[in-house]
């Protein structure tokens, strides 16, 4: 199967034309895939047959379906197009072993791309704290040194199966947010850390 061939499969669960403009960037026909799918995921798994790592992909983006379908469900009942919006955790010590998770992972990315500036800074972090997110104090030349770094990659990463490439806006609209669409995409990806 072609990357064409992928698109046009997609588009057939979406129910969705292609158009010879589109062929210049097929992935931003496929923004919103994902949400066809609320409340509960129910065929997601089409999205991803064509594909080596199906079972990898759809076993990351399975969690967004759960965390989402009570509120997914309460827009379908108001006539409203569901969204992917999880409630916030109040769990604190959840979210405390998650963000230490992720800091330790994010040095093993930085030790990956040899990145000796992002890893020093990232051994700096030796605390995780939950904040309301408006009183969050940010770093914000951390966080876009990461980013860079991140996208960076992301961009020139290789697939293990080139169709996964069309997926990337559709990941994006999933998540809001381009670390968890590169997280959701990651097991398509050839060259990564471990």
């Amino acid at each position: 199967m072609t990357k064409l061939d992928y698109a046009k499969h997609l588009a057939n669960l979406m129910q969705i034309n292609l158009y010879s403009g589109d062929l210049r960037d097929l992935s931003a026909c496929f923004y919103g895939l994902f949400e066809e799918f609320m409340p509960y995921g129910d065929g997601v798994d089409k999205v991803f047959e064509p594909l080596v790592c199906a079972k990898d992909l759809q076993d990351r983006i399975m969690p967004l379906y759960e965390a989402n379908k009570d509120k997914a469900n309460a827009f379908i009942k108001a006539g409203f197009t569901p969204i992917f919006s999880p409630p916030p955790s109040n769990d604190k010590a959840k979210l405390i072993a998650l963000g230490k998770s992720h800091i330790d992972n994010l040095k093993k990315f930085a030790e990956f791309i040899n990145d000796k500036e992002l890893l020093k800074r990232l051994k700096r972090v030796h605390e995780v704290e939950i904040w309301d997110i408006r009183e969050a104090i940010w770093e914000l030349d951390l966080d876009e040194q990461l980013y860079k770094a991140i996208t960076k990659w992301r961009h020139e990463a290789e697939f293990i199966d080139e169709k996964a490439e069309i997926l990337k806006e559709a990941y994006g609209s999933a998540a809001g947010n381009i670390l968890v669409a590169n997280y959701l995409l990651y097991p398509a990806l050839r060259h990564k850390p471990k």
